[in-house]
């Protein structure tokens, strides 16, 4: 691990500091870390396809967790941002896949024209809307769901893969004109992480689902950019509060911070010279810390809701959560409650 000269010291602070909110999330990690979910698990009834995604996309968002946790410890709020923003969307695939229902319905693309577009092959194209009067089918179930996704990552690694052998065939094709020696090193380039892409298909039991899709969702996923056919901010608005509220506001700061525009941050202005920060204050680890743990928090509801770890686990979620409401208060900088 690289550390800063000042970084023990500066890092020590900042837990002292808020040493209740590492707590909750220390306590709130290792509870759903050590609960025994095997049990549960052999007893639901869901589709085992939606479970297992469900199950991996849990064991990533206990990843990034960790990560931003260990981030804020060493007071660095940026770094912890950008993996909260993951954090967020990996609770938005969780929710997806795991409501009994979501407003999604495929409906027809219209051209410029105002006439059903094709695509190659002469078929009509669909697009996702969330308004029922538009649709031309239902919203899809959890196994559908469950279906869409995995499609979505196999035709991305596939248009991946094209794309690369594209550019393979460029280099070979140049080479026969003006031979060189770079021009073969890139192809094979190319062609090798063209082959690690088509490697990473989808599990085996998974083809078969298209046959159970109808062919609208499966062109949906086709020519589509997303696993729900809509963006983040029309799923979080397909999902509802509280996605919808934290997009609107939350969101937007923790992607400026993936997109590089708050390079302005790093610095202390306050005075006539330009300062570098290498560190966050405890007022923006504790923003971080606090609404990371309402992320990870909400993959944790959901599980409970939707597949059930046992009473006991939904006791302990419950007043994680509870413990969390109760926090914002102890924010260095939340309102009064004596301000208007």
């Amino acid at each position: 691990m690289l550390k800063h000269p000042d970084e023990e010291t500066v890092a020590a602070d900042v837990q002292m500091a808020l040493e209740p909110f590492f707590d909750l999330a220390r306590r709130a990690y290792f509870h759903w870390l050590t609960h025994g979910k095997d049990y549960w698990l052999s007893q639901s009834l869901m589709d085992y396809r939606v479970l297992s995604l469900s199950m991996a996309l849990d064991i990533q968002a206990c990843r990034l967790f960790r990560s931003l946790v260990d981030a804020c410890k060493r007071a660095d709020s940026l770094t912890a941002n950008i993996l909260a923003r993951s954090l967020f969307e990996t609770s938005l695939a969780m929710q997806f896949l795991l409501r009994p229902r979501i407003p999604l319905f495929p409906k027809v693309e219209v051209d410029k024209h105002g006439k059903a577009a094709r695509d190659s092959d002469g078929r009509k194209k669909y697009v996702v809307t969330t308004k029922r009067s538009e649709a031309v089918s239902g919203c899809p179930r959890r196994e559908i769901r469950a279906a869409m996704y995995c499609f979505r990552v196999y035709f991305d690694n596939e248009r991946k893969a094209v794309d690369l052998k594209r550019l393979a065939n460029e280099q070979r094709n140049a080479n026969k004109i003006k031979p060189s020696r770079k021009r073969i090193k890139l192809a094979r380039k190319f062609e090798h992480l063209a082959n690690a892409f088509t490697e990473r298909g989808v599990p085996n039991d998974f083809p078969p689902l298209h046959k159970m899709m109808k062919r609208r969702w499966y062109a949906i996923q086709k020519h589509g950019k997303s696993y729900s056919g809509l963006n983040v901010k029309e799923l979080c608005f397909a999902l509802g509060d509280p996605f919808t509220t934290w997009y609107m506001t939350i969101y937007h700061i923790q992607s400026n911070m993936v997109h590089a525009t708050e390079g302005l941050s790093h610095l202390d202005l306050s005075g006539d010279d330009a300062i570098p920060r290498h560190f966050s204050t405890a007022v923006e680890v504790s923003r971080s810390l606090y609404f990371s743990t309402a992320s990870f928090l909400a993959c944790l509801k959901i599980l409970q809701k939707e597949i059930g770890f046992g009473c006991l686990n939904e006791m302990a979620v419950a007043g994680l959560y509870s413990e969390w409401k109760g926090l914002f208060k102890q924010l260095p900088d939340a309102p009064s409650s004596d301000d208007d």
